[in-house]
């Protein structure tokens, strides 16, 4: 009877915890080895990563902003991503190998 007990309020718990984290919405900044975009989404960090391809496709997470469960639509709105739900941004630039001396080598 107690082990019942036991497993039950530990169940309540887990569905408590679980329920918890979907009351956000995430605005996300993806990275992925070719582009670079912003998304909002209901799940939560660790849920969005590994549904969308985990490390093999994102490089990169990066939230911008949690809003309330209730204001998916203003955060569509403050992002511009009321259209596809997506909003490209420009790659992140790499860094400069050039050298400061490029000729020096013809010297």
């Amino acid at each position: 009877m107690l082990i019942g007990r036991i497993s039950l309020l530990t169940l309540v718990l887990v569905i408590i915890l679980e329920a918890g984290s979907y009351c956000y919405v995430y605005v996300y900044e993806v990275t992925t080895s070719d582009r670079r975009f912003q998304t909002a989404s209901k799940l939560s960090p660790n849920t969005f990563f590994l549904s969308n391809g985990g490390k093999d496709l994102i490089k990169e997470l990066k939230i911008v902003k949690v809003y309330a469960d209730n204001d998916f639509k203003k955060a569509l709105k403050e992002f511009k991503l009321e259209n596809e739900n997506a909003n490209i941004l420009l790659p992140k630039k790499a860094p400069d190998d050039r050298s400061t001396n490029p000729y020096i080598w013809w010297r």
